[in-house]
């Protein structure tokens, strides 16, 4: 009997564990679908005040069941990233290389601030357990 028990709640958890994580996936995938490229770019903005200032270039993103809806940010040497991500459940934005690791907690926007120094390739992933091993996963381009 107590085995009987014990595999039928073992299999129930394996059933709710696998629908989760296909939930996710179907987001990731229309995530992935939608290849989103951001410019972080500050050439083409118009003057903000008399000194010549641009008005900040700030990309919006979310950060979602298994996924960011941003899958590529293209940025220029010198230049800051500013990101507003909000943010779907308990979430980092973290870049290893640039020592950017930022808490998102859920449903909040958190603003991301930092500014590459040299070019280059880079990954962000959510630093949750098992998060970036599920796909959570971008790339920042660095010229």
């Amino acid at each position: 009997m107590n085995k009987t028990v014990l595999i039928v709640v073992s299999g129930l958890i394996v059933i709710l564990v696998a629908y989760v994580l296909m939930s996710g996936e179907d987001e990731m995938q229309q995530a992935n679908t939608q290849e989103t490229s951001v410019q972080n770019s500050v050439q083409n903005k118009e003057p903000k005040g008399s000194m010549g200032e641009s008005e900040e270039n700030v990309i919006n993103m979310l950060a979602g069941n298994i996924f960011f809806d941003v899958s590529t940010i293209n940025a220029k040497v010198g230049e800051k990233v500013v990101l507003d991500i909000r943010s779907e459940g308990q979430h980092t934005f973290t870049i290893d290389e640039l020592g950017v690791n930022e808490f998102l907690p859920n449903g909040k926007t958190t603003r991301v601030e930092f500014t590459p120094t040299e070019s280059g390739t880079y990954r962000y992933y959510c630093a949750i357990p098992g998060h970036a091993e599920a796909g959570q996963v971008g790339t920042l381009i660095v010229q």
